[in-house]
């Protein structure tokens, strides 16, 4: 895309413009901020693309500036898809400038790939922590702790939620009233409404009525739930409208959505609010129940070297190359009776009913790829991880294995297929040799390469 030095001094401004308003947000200006946000959007998003291959740090600058807002939106797909362009592009030298980067992908991943969006948060909190940026580790790990929930994964949640919370205390950081709400949700999922409630009250004590809008609004939408799942339907209906309140005066999508849904439960008198978890993986749904137990092969693939690669060929033949990559990937899951269920530029997540159907994918994915290699030079790169195990499904896949199968692709060498062993047990390919691998949550998998040459 040719881009004039008339429109790169104009996205210059946009950036200096956005650069101030990540630092409203929680605040009693946050309304202003949101505002300001509303205003320029557009404007942001034509900028980012004006500068993702010419000013890649204004492109940084303006990406990192903005995902906060990005990400109370409902149909975050174009910004992904941006902001994974400009970390292809090279997500910048100084670790503080990567981190915050790499953040922002990881919040905006959250939504629909939390896998992908540990992986970011990982990398961020690993650079944050190198730049001894001590509010930028904070703020990774309350990402990642959400990103557990999300997953299923109480035990390590709460484990980095209590890492975080008493940074957010410290610093009269608002972010603790954020930490409250999904400490309770993990005690409402269990049962115990009660503590859920104390948790909620503790969160809105602390955090004022005066604080942050966006914080309130989390607040008392999860008061809501907890509240009409105690028995009191008036209590509940109270807090919920107080919620969408909030949620309408920021313009928050996702919070006008979360606050409709609790008073539609509400005045139908449904009873307990059964989505009560943070969003996962979505999944194309088929003929299996709803909120069922489901063994599945998962399959993750993350291309590696992109921002090398895009260097060397440009933006228009990587253009070409990524839409032919995605179209024969996604007819190799289709070929093996498998389901896609998300990707970005760089990463696809699939799921398989029978283990030996994935792992043949991942060999003729592979095998796909070198011979693209061989006769043009140019095909990406790519690691891959398979792993079985059970999951919830309720118009999506959650639980652990789904975000532990992004993890141990990650694992994985560039050109490798790494496959746990029950995987391998399933599909009668087991033949030793496995080794134990830590994931960065803690969990333990043994799995072993397979060879596909």
């Amino acid at each position: 895309m040719a881009v004039s030095r008339g429109q790169t001094l104009w996205a210059k401004r946009i950036g200096e413009r956005v650069e101030p308003l990540p630092e409203m947000l929680l605040t009693p200006d946050e309304p202003k901020a949101f505002a300001a946000y509303h205003a320029i959007d557009e404007d942001a998003r034509k900028a980012l693309r004006y500068t993702i291959g010419t000013e890649r740090w204004l492109a940084r600058k303006i990406a990192a500036a903005m995902a906060p807002f990005w990400a109370t939106r409902t149909d975050t797909s174009e910004i992904i898809r941006t902001i994974d362009r400009v970390i292809a592009h090279g997500p910048g030298r100084r670790p503080a400038d990567r981190a915050e980067i790499f953040a922002a992908s990881g919040l905006l991943h959250r939504a629909t790939d939390p896998g992908m969006a540990v992986a970011r948060l990982q990398e961020a909190l690993s650079l944050a922590e190198r730049a001894r940026d001590a509010r930028l580790v904070a703020h990774c790990e309350f990402g990642l702790a959400l990103c557990a929930i999300a997953a299923g994964d109480a035990e390590w949640g709460t484990a980095v939620l209590q890492r975080a919370l008493p940074v957010f205390q410290s610093a009269n950081d608002p972010r603790v009233g954020l930490a409250f709400d999904a400490l309770a949700r993990l005690q409402s999922v269990a049962g115990d409404h009660d503590r859920a409630l104390a948790l909620l009250e503790r969160g809105l004590s602390d955090v004022g009525d005066d604080g942050p809008p966006s914080v309130r609004m989390a607040l008392l939408t999860s008061l809501a739930r907890v509240t009409f799942d105690r028995g009191d339907p008036v209590a509940a209906h109270e807090h919920g409208k107080a919620a969408l309140e909030l949620a309408e005066e920021l313009g928050h999508e996702i919070g006008i959505r979360a606050a409709r849904a609790v008073l539609l439960r509400i005045e139908r008198g449904e009873g307990a609010d059964e989505d009560r978890s943070l969003p996962a993986v979505d999944v194309v749904a088929g003929a299996t129940p709803a909120g069922v137990e489901v063994e599945a092969t998962f399959m993750a693939v993350e291309a590696v070297g992109i921002d090398n690669l895009v260097k060397a060929i440009g933006d228009e033949k990587w253009a070409e190359l990524r839409t032919w990559y995605q179209m024969m990937s996604r007819d190799l899951v289709r070929a093996h009776r498998g389901i896609e269920q998300s990707r970005t530029a760089t990463t696809a997540f699939s799921a398989f009913e029978d283990a030996d159907d994935a792992i043949a994918c991942a060999i003729a994915l592979q095998r796909t790829l070198d011979e693209r290699r061989v006769e043009t030079a140019l095909a990406p790169i790519v690691r891959v991880g398979l792993l079985t195990g059970t999951a919830t499904f309720s118009g999506r896949y959650e639980g652990p294995p789904v975000g532990a199968t992004v993890l141990l692709a990650r694992e994985a060498q560039s050109g490798e297929i790494l496959v746990a062993q029950r995987t391998l047990e399933l599909s009668g390919r087991d033949e030793g040799g496995a080794r134990e691998i830590e994931l960065p949550t803690g969990t333990t998998v043994w799995a072993r390469a397979i060879a596909w040459r």
